[in-house]
């Protein structure tokens, strides 16, 4: 049986919204991170990307370099990839190839760090539900984060959100998961919706 793993580094890009000498005329979201990466060429074995093709990519973000990375998203079929999430202080991201064969090893670590715009102190929290399903979390083990789960119920629309607890793509902690009209029994008592 063939290792079809694949060899190479992808090579991760992080398109930063100003750049040195350039006024910071920001074209995004300060929240906003785009990235970009190559893709692999070969297996492990040598042989073109067609034997062990790439099903897809994950996404993954840390405060540093050498930190925890927890995924952002999975199964991305493009080489890009918006993060609509980031947080204000150090982002920095890598990126995995998915393949029926096995993950590749990670990218280069690429960073940018996110400033929010300066406001007043302790800005009160307007996250609220823009979409009414609510999901459940569940732990992933591979990443010692939390993942959106199965649809339970509908949340209100405009109920407030938890901006600080997220399962990314812009999913987001209920801050009062009780007032969800649940249509099964969740796995979690933290309860998530989409939010903005």
């Amino acid at each position: 049986m063939k290792d079809h793993r694949f060899i190479g580094a992808l090579a991760l890009v992080l398109f930063v919204s100003c750049v040195v000498g350039i006024a910071r005329a920001q074209t995004q979201p300060w929240d906003t991170n785009v990235l970009a990466w190559l893709g692999p060429t070969t297996c492990s074995t040598g042989e073109p990307i067609t034997s062990c093709p790439v099903l897809g990519y994950r996404v993954e973000r840390s405060a540093t370099t050498t930190g925890t990375f927890t995924t952002v998203a999975t199964n991305v079929t493009a080489l890009t990839y918006i993060h609509n999430g980031a947080v204000a202080g150090q982002n920095c991201y890598r990126v995995i190839a998915l393949s029926a064969a096995g993950d590749s090893l990670p990218s280069n670590v690429a960073c940018k760090t996110n400033v929010r715009p300066a406001g007043p102190p302790n800005p009160p929290t307007n996250l609220t539900v823009t979409a009414p399903t609510a999901y459940d979390v569940r732990p992933n083990e591979t990443t010692f984060a939390f993942d959106r789960g199965r649809a339970v119920g509908t949340a209100k629309l405009g109920a407030a959100c938890d901006e600080t607890r997220s399962t990314g793509n812009g999913f987001y902690a209920l801050e009062r998961p009780s007032r969800v009209t649940l249509t099964r029994n969740p796995r979690s008592t933290a309860l998530v919706a989409q939010c903005g």
